[in-house]
């Protein structure tokens, strides 16, 4: 575990941003959720067609609106690693999933292993390419 002297700035900031990404994706947000990605943010889910810009950012949203239809999603990401360079920095880790059916139930698993490049801009870290596996 790094201690707060071994974390940079920037790397604070993404880690808030990681932080508000999951309150948003639980409480269903998408305004919060959508300003967390750069207008041109790039979508490479595993068995996915690779997305840019809307049709990336719909999809990711759309996704998180039907976990919610039925179920109580929880979000947890684990970061293994953040590296920072000038105004660009990746991040690599685990995210779990787990859905709890609203009806009752035995709960659902994903989890997948990411990797994620962000930008900083005038409006701070955005991600900017997002790609997974299981």
């Amino acid at each position: 575990m790094e201690s707060s002297s071994d974390v940079s700035k920037d790397e604070l900031e993404i880690r808030t941003a990681l932080e508000k990404f999951i309150v948003a994706y639980e409480n269903n947000d998408e305004p919060s959720m959508r300003s967390l990605f750069a207008p041109d943010f790039v979508d490479m889910s595993a068995g996915e067609p690779t997305r840019q810009g809307e049709a990336a950012i719909g999809l990711m949203l759309m996704r998180a609106a039907q976990a919610h239809a039925e179920a109580a999603p929880r979000l947890e990401i684990n970061v293994h690693k953040i590296e920072v360079s000038g105004d660009l920095a990746y991040q690599r880790g685990e995210l779990i999933v787990t859905i709890s059916p609203r009806g009752g139930g035995e709960a659902s698993y994903i989890r997948q292993r990411f990797l994620e490049v962000w930008r900083r801009g005038r409006d701070g870290w955005r991600s900017i390419v997002g790609m997974d596996n299981e």
